[in-house]
């Protein structure tokens, strides 16, 4: 039986939970990071006589530009992925481009919600930010940028709900190789050896204590024979 149990555990169980494991569906990886850059801040203003920012013929006190960077990394292929620029106020938006890796990629955003508007200039709406859409999402094709200039010091929120899709920030991602599928793969046979050991441990102290209670009842017996029998010749007697 326990040979039998071993070649169940590492020949079929196994061979299938390893298959399995393989070929089951993993998520597209995208990574993502915000690059900021102060373009205009009040304190500078204070410090250089006369300096001045103009947007036209508009003095800005504060100008920020914030570079969103999404980064396919890992995983299947995928036809498109739709994430969010948010802020948590309405701010004003001077300018948005949109970069894709090729000329065979796409990357589109529109405004999630205008509250109010500058009338015949778009650009400087105040909005609370943007729904993008990218694609196609392949692995070792490039980045993905939006880049903002706003008057918001505040860096955006960035947030995707994709089916098969898993948005990591750029610190935390840690790419998944071939040695440490191998690896996992040891340390999961490692487990089922040692619950096996235990199992064949555990078989054999049973049969053991049952062949021990065997011999001492066998023996108790024995001993138990010549008494009733010397009981009942006194009995006789």
């Amino acid at each position: 039986m326990l040979p039998l149990i071993g070649v169940f555990l590492f020949g079929g169980l196994g061979g299938a939970v390893f298959t399995w494991w393989i070929n089951s569906p993993k998520p597209t990886v995208v990574t993502y990071r915000v690059i900021s850059t102060t373009l205009a801040d009040p304190q500078a203003a204070g410090l250089i006589p006369n300096l001045k920012v103009l947007i036209g013929a508009e003095p800005i006190q504060e100008l920020y530009a914030y570079t969103v960077e999404l980064v396919p990394r890992q995983g299947p292929f995928a036809e498109r992925a739709e994430f969010a620029v948010t802020f948590s106020k309405a701010i004003h938006v001077y300018g948005i481009r949109p970069e894709s890796p090729s000329a065979l990629h796409k990357l589109s955003c529109a405004r999630l919600e205008q509250t109010a508007s500058v009338p015949n200039k778009a650009d400087t709406a105040l909005t609370l930010g943007y729904n993008c859409q990218m694609s196609p999402v392949k692995a070792g094709t490039g980045l993905f940028a939006v880049v903002l200039a706003t008057d918001s010091k505040e860096s955006p929120k960035i947030d995707m709900v994709e089916k098969g899709i898993e948005l990591v920030p750029a610190d935390q991602f840690a790419p998944q190789h071939s040695s440490q599928v191998l690896q996992s793969w040891l340390v999961v046979q490692s487990t089922l050896f040692t619950l096996l050991s235990v199992f064949i441990a555990w078989s054999a102290l049973s049969e053991w204590r049952r062949k021990r209670n065997q011999e001492l009842e066998a023996l108790l017996d024995s001993t138990r024979q010549p008494k009733q029998a010397h009981d009942t010749d006194t009995r006789r007697t």
